[in-house]
């Protein structure tokens, strides 16, 4: 009974090996399993080479991902500053251009009273100190 079970016991091991070196995708035959295989490394090396490229798209895809999250939010910034810029400079610029304004109208009223006031005297010896 022991030595039977010991064959069976071979028998499914051999089949689980076979059946293990049978199921590789990549492999060409035995040997490629086991490292040989048509190029340079067989399947196993070429298994590696599309995980390393598929890595390398999940990563370009990301930072496409990162780029185009970035891009959106600049263009978020500067949207709210043009409005910031049109809603509140705008205003203040009108404010300073009529407090200008005013300020001119203001210096033109002080000069025609100064010209009113002045004497004649004191304009003909200040032209006189000019010549």
């Amino acid at each position: 009974m022991k030595a039977a079970l010991a064959v069976a016991q071979v028998g499914f091991g051999l089949l689980a090996i076979l059946g293990i070196l049978l199921q590789t995708p990549k492999a060409t035959g035995l040997g490629g399993t086991i490292g040989g295989g048509g190029d340079m490394g067989g399947g196993y090396r070429r298994r590696r080479g599309l995980e390393l490229s598929a890595h390398a798209d999940r990563l370009r895809g990301q930072l496409t991902h990162a780029d185009r999250i970035l891009t959106g939010t600049l263009e978020a910034v500067e949207d709210a500053g043009s409005k910031f810029s049109h809603s509140f400079w705008r205003p203040v610029q009108k404010a300073s251009a009529l407090v200008q304004g005013i300020k001119v109208g203001l210096d033109l009223l002080r000069s025609r009273r100064r010209r009113r006031n002045s004497d004649d005297p004191r304009e003909q010896q200040e032209e006189e100190l000019f010549i």
